[in-house]
């Protein structure tokens, strides 16, 4: 296959990395007396990182464009660990309780063994993120398919702190390698100050 061209002569080389950064929910403190105590009382505010497993794995939801009602989830998730209960609400008001893989689980971890990664396989860099990566040599409906299990899966959230999607170029006129990093950080504002 033929590597996909960002503009005329740059190359995508390898893939593109998405990275997640996810922070816990804490209460807000210091919020001062007055009339917005009560509004900052019911809201929280982003705290350190949150390496825990989220999100769904949407080839088991039938309402998914993923779905794929054949699979079995004792052949790819240990069901003790890594399968929850999760409801979801019909138009009809009808609230259904369904059995469901978390969608995405934190670098340190490992989904082969069920555990914690080997100490010289983490990057201490990457530790409680969440990566996705689009192989350059997918095809469209492939990249659509990866895009769909994102979306179903709940991938953004509002415990997602920042994303970054990085990639690797070539520039055959320049001879040149160069890697493109975009961040989109979302910030959560905490009243800090006594309104009275």
């Amino acid at each position: 296959p033929t590597l996909p061209e960002l503009t005329e002569h740059n190359l995508l080389v390898g893939p593109l990395m998405i990275t997640q950064v996810r922070r816990a929910h804490v209460p807000c403190s210091d919020a001062g007396n007055g009339p917005l105590r009560a509004l900052v009382n019911r809201t929280s505010c982003l705290g350190p990182r949150d390496g825990s497993p989220f999100g769904v794995d949407p080839t088991y939801l039938p309402a998914s464009q993923t779905y794929n009602g054949k699979l079995l989830m004792s052949d790819a998730y240990n069901v003790s660990t890594e399968v929850r209960a999760i409801s979801t609400t019909a138009s009809s008001g009808t609230v259904f309780t369904k059995m469901a893989p978390y969608g995405f689980f934190p670098h340190q971890y490992d989904g082969v063994t069920f555990g914690p990664k080997e100490e010289n396989l983490i990057s201490k860099a990457d530790v409680d993120t969440f990566k996705v990566y689009f192989d350059g040599v997918l095809t469209l409906s492939q990249a659509n398919a990866m895009l769909s299990y994102m979306q179903d899966g709940g991938f953004i959230d509002n415990q997602t702190s920042s994303i970054s999607l990085d990639m690797i170029t070539y520039s055959s006129d320049l001879n040149l390698f160069s890697i493109l990093v975009i961040t989109f950080d979302w910030q959560v504002v905490c009243l800090k100050k006594s309104f009275s």
